[in-house]
């Protein structure tokens, strides 16, 4: 409390300093770039610095002596935020730190972890600008919707705020943010774009199902920017960064509505961007892929997640038959349109027979890019409540979630040395069945499990990934 107040008489009269902490990866950090945008649009004045974990020292943060921290947390990496802010509260003047993102949105109780002020549970935008303008006026904050305040040993725990009605509103992510401290993410080709936000679908492994109910009653789940928006953002995009390939990067894109499809497709195919999109089986029909080809769409993400039917649709809450699937990406590989297809190995009531399953519908269904990962029982979705009500989880185990979807989650009753040579071996058997038609299931067993095969994999693996970049 003490520190916080320090922190607020540092303001007083002066500019706010907004220290954004993030480590970078190969993706951009979209949320920090709209969260850092709204900021400026409503406090222009206002000074708001990048600072990347993997490269600034605790020393480049202490110079710019921030009043704000913020960080965007996923599962995983929860604990190496957690202590890094530990650090700047020993090395730097009183400051209010922030935690957002999908960790703080599902377990807020990390508000009691030493050095954690306030907590941000789903969209930020708001919820910062009004903690940001009280803390400007020296007004009260303690009751801002969507923040956990920690105040005089105490915590005000708030409901969450309506969701943004309207995405046109919102300015385009501030890039600058991230690339001054990027190069690479700078000088990248591929440029992200959100089109829409929320999801319909209650998927029981993705977190939206866990978001939805959280924001019932708070606004409608699912909302569109308009054609001209999206249209506007890349026209802005190519001219002041310049771009060859745009991903677009929401759950399920803007175009499976046809009559937004055909509009954007006139706007849009004028620029001569080729991009890539998100879909579900459900949406694909010949005059929708046609669109999606006429206007540069060379490549979709469409999951297949699991082979079996009956388990997706009594584990995964995903309806769509194989037959769907099988048919979904021959409509779209067959306008030009390449498919990669997600797949989750290590589901729980799952083991070899039926991973090996998944392996022979990534084979029958014929994408260009079929990649694998570990299915991490990750807070607030569906999937991880069922692991903690059959027994087979408890809730440290969540607490050491690894960062990454490749590592074992020790769930029980998984044989994780075959999953994970599955998965360290999934390219190279698909591509086997690909070219020679050979039997997967025979040879996953006569595969080594060996680091040359891992590493095949992995150059396989990438070979087919750059078809779905395209550049």
């Amino acid at each position: 409390m003490e520190d916080m107040n320090h922190a607020l008489d540092k303001v007083k009269g002066k500019s706010l300093r907004v220290a954004v902490v993030h480590k970078l990866s190969f993706n951009e950090p979209m949320g920090i770039g709209y969260l850092s945008a709204y900021l400026k649009m409503h406090f222009p004045y206002i000074n708001v610095e990048f600072f990347n974990t993997n490269t600034c020292a605790l020393d480049d943060v202490k110079a710019f002596q921030p009043n704000l921290v913020l960080y965007s947390v996923m599962t995983g990496q929860h604990k190496e935020y957690l202590s890094y802010n530990i650090r700047l509260k020993e090395r730097l003047d009183p400051f209010i730190s922030v935690f957002g993102g999908p960790h703080p949105t599902f377990f807020p109780e990390m508000i009691a972890h030493e050095g954690v002020d306030i907590i941000c549970r789903g969209e930020g935008e708001v919820p910062l600008k009004n903690l940001v303008g009280a803390v400007i006026s020296c007004s009260d904050f303690r009751f801002i919707k969507s923040l956990w305040v920690k105040y005089e040993d105490s915590t005000h725990r708030n409901e969450v705020d309506h969701l943004v009605e309207d995405l046109d509103n919102l300015p385009f992510p501030d890039r600058n943010l991230y690339y001054k401290k990027s190069a690479f993410l700078r000088s990248y080709g591929r440029r992200p774009m959100v089109g829409a936000r929320g999801c319909p679908f209650k998927c029981s492994y993705c977190y939206n199902s866990g978001l939805n109910e959280l924001f019932k009653g708070k606004g409608r789940i699912l909302r569109y920017r308009s054609p001209q928006s999206v249209v506007d953002e890349a026209v802005s995009i190519k001219s002041n960064y310049g771009v060859r390939f745009i991903a677009f990067i929401e759950d399920v894109f803007s175009g499976v509505r046809l009559g937004w499809l055909k509009e954007f497709c006139e706007r849009y195919s004028r620029l001569d961007i080729p991009f890539f999109v998100s879909i579900r089986a459900e949406f694909v029909k010949p005059e929708v892929a046609r669109y999606l080809r006429k206007c540069g769409c060379i490549s979709a993400s469409m999951a297949i997640e699991h082979g079996d039917y009956d388990y997706r649709r009594k584990y995964l809450f995903r309806n769509m038959t194989n037959e769907m699937l099988i048919e979904g990406t021959r409509i779209l590989e067959s306008e030009g349109i390449r498919v990669a297809s997600p797949i989750i190995l290590g589901l729980p009531f799952t083991d070899i027979n039926d991973e090996l399953k998944t392996l022979k519908l990534a084979c029958e269904s014929k994408p260009t890019h079929a990649t694998t990962a570990v299915f991490q029982p990750y807070p607030g979705t569906a999937l991880t409540d069922i692991c903690l009500e059959h027994g087979l989880i408890d809730s440290a185990s969540i607490d050491n979630l690894p960062d990454d979807f490749f590592s074992a989650a020790n769930i029980k009753y998984i044989d994780y040395a075959k999953v994970l040579k599955l998965h360290n071996s999934f390219t190279v058997l698909w591509l086997m069945n690909k070219w020679f038609n050979v039997d997967v299931e025979k040879w996953f067993y006569r595969l080594p499990n060996s680091m040359i095969i891992r590493l095949l994999n992995m150059a396989l693996k990438y070979l087919t990934f750059v078809k779905i970049i395209g550049y």
